[in-house]
This record gives structure tokens, sequence and C-alpha cells, in this order.
């Protein structure tokens, strides 16, 4: 039997204990009341019969009654002591209310459900993936003659002398011809700063959840996406228009909240009172807000960070909202609350995050972090994609139905 469903029956103890403890008081009280009935009665003086003779021990039936008022004060005392000690701590260390110590494995085992099959038969994690119904994607990147002759070391060293190759064209001819391992060796060589020699798409617009959105992360990297997509909207309407939300409520001393794959857990208007959701609600969201029939979008969930960078934010110019962690911290604990219907348990990690992706040096990641109007803001690449990982690698990002989407070489 589950401990949730104890309670209320330790509930019905007390109160049938307590009613039986109700009627013995009652007749010890009754039983006191009945020593106030006068002995003299009958007698024509009943002042002088009433006074008790000399040395004669004094009756009364205060004494019982007295004892029976105190009597039931102990016992009452006895019971709140127990209630406080016993039921209370049970109430908040109730497994679906607290929050819990699990490392991101367990996060990903629950809730990650790869969308790249990997198996003996099909080794390519590209297997499987379809951002469109009649779309896959390919398996090899095909080179323009001008890249290819920048394969030629001092063809390219010449272009980027004469400034005919620079920015965005640089880092990604760089990228797409040497790999990106050898990103950091060129940037050397070459003896460029990081912001010369970086691909960043600055014309993405940047939004803040501060003041307005406390918990809404999600959908103001939504809105930042639709925005750069040429939608006007703003985080606030994008929510009570189009992102479906949830409550996630207390009940003796259980939470009970909703699949945060499938609604906003909570209000993410409220300062405490919100959660989160996952790539599948914003996904919805958006395309329930989009109006362009060329445009969708794309839950690319499972792929690695370095593919939404290279098929997503390099090569198609596109911004892409990712799953991360506050400061890309590691995971340390997660809310847990069941389903409304008793029959699942979900798990939500305490300091999830969602930026928006805009680039990429050769040592860091550039994101629009909304969180406390932090910017711009970039973090070592390795430490973002772990992050990204213990999130269970969740990205959505708006295409246009006639860009090719490539795994990187």
């Amino acid at each position: 039997m589950e401990k949730r469903n104890l309670l209320p029956l330790f509930s019905v103890f007390l109160v049938k204990d307590f009613s039986s403890f109700s009627e013995s008081i009652w007749r010890e009280v009754k039983e006191a009341m009945s020593h106030y009935k006068p002995k003299y009665a009958g007698h024509t003086t009943p002042r002088e019969n009433s006074r008790p003779k000399k040395n004669e021990k004094k009756r009364s039936g205060f004494g019982t009654l007295g004892k029976a008022i105190l009597l039931s004060f102990f016992l009452m005392t006895l019971c709140f002591s127990a209630f406080l000690l016993f039921l209370l701590p049970r109430l908040h260390s109730n497994q679906f209310s607290k929050n819990i110590s699990l490392t991101s494995a367990y996060f990903l085992s629950q809730y990650r459900e790869p969308s790249v099959p990997q198996t003996k038969e099909s080794p390519d994690p590209f297997a499987g993936i379809y951002f469109w119904e009649d779309n896959s994607l390919s398996d090899q990147t095909e080179f323009s003659a001008e890249n290819q002759a920048m394969l030629d070391w001092d063809i390219l060293i010449q272009a980027v002398s004469s400034g005919d190759l620079s920015g965005n064209e640089l880092f990604r001819i760089c990228y797409e011809c040497y790999g990106a391992d050898e990103i950091p060796v060129l940037r050397d060589i070459i003896g460029l700063a990081d912001e010369d020699f970086r691909f960043y798409l600055d014309d993405v617009p940047y939004l803040s959840q501060e003041g307005i959105l406390p918990n809404g992360c999600e959908a103001v990297s939504a809105t930042m996406l639709l925005q750069f997509s040429g939608f006007s909207i703003s985080p606030e309407d994008f929510v009570r228009a189009y992102l479906p939300t949830e409550p996630v409520y207390l009940e003796w001393g259980c939470r009970y909240g909703p699949d945060p794959n499938q609604a906003y857990a909570g209000d993410p208007f409220s300062e405490n009172g919100g959660w989160g959701c996952f790539a599948p609600v914003i996904t919805e969201a958006l395309n329930h807000c989009l109006k362009d029939p060329d445009q969708k979008a794309v839950n690319l969930t499972g792929l690695s960070l370095e593919q939404v960078f290279s098929e997503v934010v390099m090569k198609n110019n596109t911004p892409a909202a990712i799953w991360v962690t506050i400061d890309m911290q590691e995971i340390s604990s997660m809310y847990q609350w069941q389903s409304y219907d008793h029959s699942t348990t979900y798990l939500y990690p305490a300091n999830q995050h969602c930026m928006v992706l805009i680039g990429r040096d050769a040592e860091h990641y550039y994101l629009c972090d909304p969180y406390e109007s932090n910017g711009v803001v970039c973090y070592p690449i390795e430490q973002v994609e772990q992050s990204y990982l213990a999130m269970g690698s969740q990205c959505v990002a708006i295409l246009q139905k006639d860009l090719s989407i490539t795994p990187a070489s």
C-alpha cells in the first residue's frame, strides 16, 4: 500500500478513538456533577443542614470534576503531540512532494526518448530522424567549388589577408572544410581574435524574462525564435494565447501536476508557482502560433549540440532554443510530482533553463539568456554540451520547409 493511502486511514482511526475518548470523558463529567445533589433535600433549614460539622471532612464534587478536566486536557495534549511527531513529518517527507537528489542519468532514463536509434544494423546516428514527412536527413556534405578551393591552405590565407573572406563566412568555410576540431588551430595560425573568428547571428532579438515571466524561460526563448522569423508577438501574449498550462498543487502532502512533455507545469507568471515544460510543448505552441505555411517548428531532440549548431544555426542561419541548466551547473536535485490520476511520477530538474543558441567561436558557444536580463552570454563548449546532454538533448527550431538539413562531415 502506498504511503498516500495510509493517511486517510490513520485519520479515520484517530477520529474513532477521539469519539470513544469523548464519550468516556462525558460519563466522568456526569458522574462528577451527580455529587452536586443536595443531601438536605426535603429539610426546611437547608442552610443549617448544608454546613459541615466541625472536624468533618468537607466533601465536594469539584475534585472529581477537576480531575476529569485535567485528564481530558492531558490526553488531548498527548494526542496533539503525537500528531505533530508522527503525522506531520510524514506529510512533509512524502516522496511526491519533496525535492530529491538524483543523477541526470536517472532523469534521462525517465524522460529522454531518443529519436536517434542506435542499432547494429543502423549505426548512422541520423537514421530514423525526419524533419518533414517526405524529407529525411542525408548522410553526406557536398562542398561548392568555391569551398573546395579553400581546402588549399595558401588560397585560404590569401583570401583572409586580402579581406575577401572574413566574419561568418570565414568561420563557416573553415568549419566545413577542416572540421570542428581544427577551428582552434586555424584561429591561432591565422592570428585572429575570437570576436573576429566566429559564427554569430547578430540579428536575433534579445528578450528578458525579468519582471514578466519569472519562470517562463521556455516561452521567452520561443518568442525570440518567433520574432526572428518575423512574427510580432510578446512573451506574455504567447503564454496567454498558445502555451498550454496545467496546475501543480499539494493534497495531503502529495504534489500533483501534469506531464511536462504535454503542458507547462504551473504558472509561468508566478514567482514560486511555476516549474516549466519540455521541447514537445514548445514545439506544439509554436506551430499553433505560426501563420506562414512555409514555416514549421521542429522538435530536434536527440541531435548533438554540435549538429544543432552546424545544421541549424550555421548552415541555415537560424537560431535554436536548447534546454540546459542555469549557469550550466550540474543537476543536483529534482522536483517530483504525481499525475492527477495517481498513475505516473514525473521528475523535473530544479535548475532547468532554456536559452537560444546563436553562435560559436573556437572555444565557446554564444546564447541569448533570458534569465535576469543576462543578455548574450558565452560558455565553454564542453560545459554547454554537458548541460545540454544532461537535459536530454532537447532542441526546437523554426525552419523553412525548403531548407535541407544535412549532417556535418
